[in-house]
């Protein structure tokens, strides 16, 4: 879809799969600086690898950590790690909205339950152009 959209220069590829290429100061391609932060501008067509950054949803412990990793959902267990390159990572225990919204959307965003991020992104609306 974004190929389509924005052409192949957008992608690279290597042995794992297909990526967003990354621009020269090391940012993905539809990321746009927004007062003090940063906001996708893909919003209503991010694919799921974006939809999930930058968490990793395992069904096993591949990273270690397995003990803090470790995260029950329903019936699902689950391991969650983060990237430790996103520069929004806070170490530490995690906070009730996000134990309470956040993880579960981006669980239910993994398990295909759910679709639209409520909780798991900015609040920005897109200004008319």
């Amino acid at each position: 879809m974004l190929v389509k959209a924005y052409g192949y220069g957008i992608v690279e590829q290597n042995i794992s799969g297909f990526y967003l290429r990354k621009t020269v100061d090391d940012h993905c391609p539809f990321l746009s600086k927004y007062l003090q932060g940063w906001a996708c501008r893909l919003q209503r067509t991010k694919p799921l690898a974006c939809k999930l950054w930058p968490f990793r949803i395992r069904g096993d412990p591949r990273f270690g950590r397995e003990d803090e990793a470790y995260y029950k959902y329903g019936k699902h267990d689950f391991y969650v790690y983060a990237y430790p390159q996103c520069p929004g990572i806070v170490l530490g225990k995690p906070s009730t909205l996000f134990s309470q919204k956040v993880l579960p959307e981006f669980l239910n965003i993994r398990l295909g339950f759910q679709n639209k991020q409520i909780h798991s992104t900015s609040k920005l609306r897109p200004t008319p152009y």
